[in-house]
């Protein structure tokens, strides 16, 4: 009895780990650049900790950092040095910046000297205002920083400086910072795509084996695709789908003879046989998360082609080259393609629903609601477990006076 509890607890706290990790590999938030205020409040302000209790008192001019923003909640911090870098340590939180001024009331990319939560890119990238009440242009990368302007939908943009959740442009005598969170603001995409299937948007389909490199994506929290068909732009989702597979070519080799298709089917044409212990170009490959791990689009010689071998058939060529990922030219101008097109219909945008049957989101959600009720019988099972023990230890034993 005593092992079949071990095991219950070990393989409680597998399960728990392995739905946790997923959750936090997954559902990482942006980060905020932190800005300075300091407190204007005459009496001071009090902060709290998560329970909602006071954890501390702020007083009038004491100066603090705003390190994360969420859920109407401000995070703040203070600035410490460890291990010769500087950050800003947490100290609690408060529901309002109000009695709070900013110490900088601009936040200039331009003229600042190095810093870590700003990148930079050498060439102006490309950004299209998305939301149809368009986006607010901001002092600085904080809804918490004044109002300098307003862009409307299809403003095309370019910006050099970036945070995670903001860019900075200048655009019409105007400057300042842009959210292009939950995709108010797309910006340029470099990534190519492969369409396993054929796959049926608003627009019309997109054939399958098309190559294609769309102008803008959303941010990489929201993992989408602006797709231009027929001069009709559809949102699509990209990520862990089964059938649009990102192209990030890495190089291979083929431990048996393996067969090329011309598309992802194994009843389709055959395009040739790769030799065992060939070198091959991984164009793109499926992921188990989206079931299409044993899914890869490859390039042989000057042959492209879909190979349905599971991991096995595969191994990773290891090289301490470090060379330019392959780019692939599109094979397919979908936007050039006459499609046949559904009806318009009035939508407020044209997102289309993620298409794998079984997604990441689904699958976290079941993680955890499956951890949480194996904990729960688990608990149960173990406290009938010690009480049936505790019961047969107490239970009285029978005389030869009760014999008689």
């Amino acid at each position: 009895m005593k092992n079949l509890k071990k095991i219950f607890i070990l393989l409680i706290i597998f399960i728990s780990f392995i739905a946790i990790n997923t959750v936090k590999a997954d559902m990482s938030a942006p980060e905020l650049r932190p800005y300075e205020v300091v407190v204007t409040n005459p009496s001071g302000i009090d902060y709290y900790n998560y329970k909602g209790e006071v954890a501390g008192h702020l007083n009038k001019d004491d100066k603090v950092y705003v390190i994360y923003e969420y859920d109407g909640k401000y995070t703040l911090g203070v600035k410490t040095t460890k291990y010769g870098f500087e950050s800003q340590e947490s100290i609690g939180t408060v529901s309002s910046l109000d009695g709070f001024s900013l110490i900088d009331a601009e936040v200039d990319p331009t003229t600042l000297g190095d810093d870590n939560r700003i990148i930079k890119t050498e060439d102006a990238r490309k950004a299209l205002v998305y939301t149809s009440d368009g986006v607010d242009v901001l002092r600085g990368p904080s809804e918490t920083y004044e109002k300098v302007g307003h862009l409307k939908k299809d403003t095309t943009l370019a910006y050099k400086y970036r945070t995670d959740s903001y860019i900075y442009i200048e655009y019409d005598n105007i400057k300042g910072w842009i959210n292009i969170l939950k995709g108010k603001v797309l910006i340029e995409n470099d990534v190519q795509y492969i369409f396993r299937e054929d796959y049926d948007t608003k627009c019309g389909i997109i054939p399958k084996n098309s190559i294609t490199t769309p102008i803008y994506k959303t941010d990489q929290w929201e993992h989408k695709a602006l797709f231009t068909i027929n001069n009709c732009s559809v949102l699509l989702d990209t990520f862990r789908d089964d059938t649009i597979i990102d192209i990030y070519p890495v190089q291979q080799r083929v431990k048996k003879d393996v067969t090329l298709y011309k598309y992802a089917d194994s009843n389709s044409e055959v395009v040739t046989t790769i030799p065992n212990g060939t070198e091959i170009t991984l164009l793109a490959g499926g992921d188990f998360m989206a079931g299409t791990e044993s899914v890869r689009y490859i390039k042989y010689n000057d042959v492209t082609g879909w190979a349905l071998d599971d991991d096995s058939a595969f191994e990773w060529i290891n090289t301490n080259e470090e060379k330019e990922p392959e780019k692939i030219e599109d094979t397919i101008k979908i936007e050039d393609i006459e499609l046949p097109k559904k009806p318009e219909v009035e939508e407020p945008m044209a997102v289309e629903m993620p298409r794998s049957n079984f997604s990441l989101v689904v699958f976290i959600i079941l993680c955890a609601f499956g951890a949480s009720v194996l904990v729960a019988t688990a608990i149960v099972v173990i406290i009938l477990i010690n009480k049936s023990s505790k019961s047969k230890k107490e239970e009285p034993k029978e005389t030869k006076k009760d014999k008689k």
